[in-house]
């Protein structure tokens, strides 16, 4: 059994880590949805120069809908750094909280073994 120093700091490293992966995930769902959802439902369907939506975007179901840069921008920061960052963060915290045995003193299974 650990001190209770060290089992009181390995508390809030954990208690931490998991809301820096809730605060992620979070923003990171938050933010998909709101693209996937909200640009097909007021975004145009055909380019307007006019009001610099001009890029278009691909949405499943929805059709193509054009975008400004801007919007473009948010898009592609959601796709290419909120994802890959909620996936390395997913992967950190399950490594940390398996090498700090978090999860060795869970419930037994007969499918534990398998």
């Amino acid at each position: 059994m650990a001190p209770a120093k060290t089992r009181s700091r390995f508390t809030r490293i954990e208690i931490l880590l998991t809301g820096l992966l809730l605060a992620v995930a979070f923003t990171t769902i938050t933010a998909s949805f709101y693209i996937e959802f909200r640009y097909p439902a007021v975004m145009p369907r055909s380019p307007q120069p006019e009001n610099g939506r001009v890029y278009p975007m691909k949405f499943k179901g929805h059709g193509t809908v054009y975008v400004d840069k801007k919007e473009l921008d948010r898009s592609d920061f959601v796709e290419y750094r909120l994802m890959p960052l909620f996936g390395v963060s997913m992967m950190l915290y399950f490594g940390i909280g398996t090498r700090l045995g978090w999860w060795s003193a869970g419930p037994r299974n007969p499918l534990a073994k398998l």
